[in-house]
């Protein structure tokens, strides 16, 4: 402070100066107008907090008290019309309006070079055009002639196909914050269930005591913090108890397939199974006008039973959120994964899927059942309601060996599938080889259309719309970007029946 003191009066007398020089240019100013005087300030800062005006405008009060402040609504058009901002402002708000002056401010801006991208905006706002590549050389420079993709990509795509030019054209991504979400927790689900399949296949692993399973996972858990999310020092009371919640989940998890595999001829053979030109398995390939498209992916676990000579192969996908598989979905171009992941395996043709019949795809739930119940409700009653809420969802195919295989009592508990009270006749969601063989063609039509969609820079901001697909924009991350109005277009995908999913692949060439 001694320091400070010799200089403080030198910077107090250049702290006067500076504000008396800018209120003579203040006044410099206001004294410049001949025939009218407008003051205008802002009420809100740019990150939209309420700001006070400057002094001088409180002089002015002072000085004249019955100025009144008008809002910005109130100034006239032609007071908007004196600066480019405000008049550009205007021509916005009166668009589609045809009179002399709007049409003046058009022509205007037209030729306005740092206007013309924002005047093509608003001619395809109000026209309602799609999105589109204004030449489609510059598509085909974006994504590529051959377009590698992952089975996500391709719901996103059919979803909304400006969602995909966004996420995976632009590659735009939004702001995260480092936590245990869905996602964090469905990657290690996915470690622990991975390496307690491989370390215990087959018999072994149904012959595992809950207690052996339960000190695994707990040893599995720390393993996976430890190397993947640099261990337990930093992290909060909450991630911690999050994390530790996670040992329950997979015991239960692991409980449903003990109980699954004690009554399926099916085992495990395959983990982390990679599609693509580099994995175990042969990309997925669909030829385009122009190039073609080669699907890749990693499947989380690929089943087998080989019965009377033959090999049959099923897909697992494990979901810590929530999945409810329909075929009518599919036929829309949604839920394809892991349908694509097995015909991928059956036309590969190598290895382990040498001579593969395709039996179906499951969706196994990687979490704790919730289930509502009574107080008086007992121990066993609610260990059998948390078993059964593991229920997994999924298509099987109508094949009586692959059935029985599937559930050797006959109870398909866990299985998309049942048994009628009356006549014992399997039903659910089944499916017949020749059903497949043309769902595959439905399939291939889709992104063979997405695909040359692409290429020909049609990106429309076209989001699908259902009974089961209301809130495709609401949970957007690119909702402020396209701007999307009540009434502009939508892609609509009718539900149906597993059943008149059925009749309606027979229409297929």
């Amino acid at each position: 402070m001694q320091r400070l003191q010799p200089v403080l009066p030198a910077l107090a007398e250049e702290e006067q100066r500076r504000t008396l020089s800018e209120r003579h240019l203040i006044y410099h100013a206001l004294c410049s107008a001949r025939e009218k005087l407008v003051v205008s300030w802002s009420l809100s800062g740019t990150g939209g907090e309420k700001i006070e005006p400057s002094p001088p405008v409180e002089h002015l009060r002072q000085m004249f008290p019955r100025l009144s402040a008008l809002g910005f609504d109130a100034l006239s058009a032609d007071a908007l019309c004196e600066a480019k901002q405000p008049a550009f402002e205007l021509l916005a708000k009166r668009f589609q309006k045809t009179d002399a002056q709007t049409q003046a401010l058009k022509r205007y801006f037209a030729e306005e070079a740092d206007y013309g991208a924002r005047m093509r905006t608003m001619e395809r706002a109000v026209k309602k055009t799609g999105f589109a590549f204004e030449d489609p050389a510059n598509a085909k420079a974006l994504f590529g002639e051959r377009l590698r993709l992952s089975a996500s990509q391709l719901e996103t795509y059919e979803e909304c196909p400006f969602k995909y030019f966004c996420r995976y054209g632009l590659r735009a991504e939004p702001r995260k914050q480092a936590r245990l979400d869905p996602a964090n927790s469905g990657t290690v689900v996915h470690y622990v269930l991975e390496h307690l399949l491989k370390e215990h296949s087959g018999k072994a692993f149904v012959s595992l005591k809950k207690e052996e399973a339960q000190t695994r996972i707990r040893e599995l858990l720390r393993e996976y913090i430890d190397a993947y999310m640099g261990g337990t020092a930093d992290k909060s009371a909450r991630f911690l108890y999050l994390y530790d919640r996670l040992e329950k989940t997979l015991l239960t998890v692991v409980e449903r397939l003990l109980t699954e595999f004690s009554d399926s001829a099916f085992e495990p053979v395959g983990f982390e199974v990679k599609i693509g030109a580099h994995g175990e398995v042969k990309p997925y390939t669909v030829p385009l006008k122009d190039g073609c498209i080669e699907l890749r992916g990693v499947i989380d676990r690929v089943d087998r039973m080989q019965k009377n000579g033959k090999n049959y192969i099923r897909v697992v996908d494990y979901k810590t959120g929530g999945k409810l598989f329909a075929l009518s979905d599919v036929l829309g171009g949604l839920s394809m994964q892991m349908l694509l992941y097995l015909v991928a395996l059956w036309r590969d043709g190598s290895g382990d899927y040498r001579d593969m019949i395709p039996a179906g795809v499951l969706y196994l739930p990687a979490k704790a059942a919730a289930f509502d119940t009574s107080r008086s409700v007992g121990a066993e009653e609610i260990e059998r309601l948390r078993m059964d809420g593991g229920a997994m969802e999924g298509m099987l195919l109508n094949d009586a060996d692959v059935l029985t295989g599937m559930s050797l009592d006959g109870s398909f508990r866990f299985l998309p599938a049942g048994v009628k009270k009356s006549g014992g006749a399997v039903t659910g969601n089944l499916i017949t080889l020749e059903q497949l063989g043309k769902l595959v063609r439905r399939m291939d039509k889709i992104m063979a259309q997405m695909g040359d969609s692409l290429h020909a820079g049609q990106v429309p901001a076209k989001p699908v719309r259902g009974k089961t697909h209301g809130q495709t924009c609401e949970w957007c991350d690119f909702a402020s970007v396209c701007r999307r109005e009540h009434g502009d277009a939508f892609r609509y995908l009718p539900q149906m029946t597993h059943a008149e999913s059925l009749e309606a692949l027979e229409g297929e060439d």
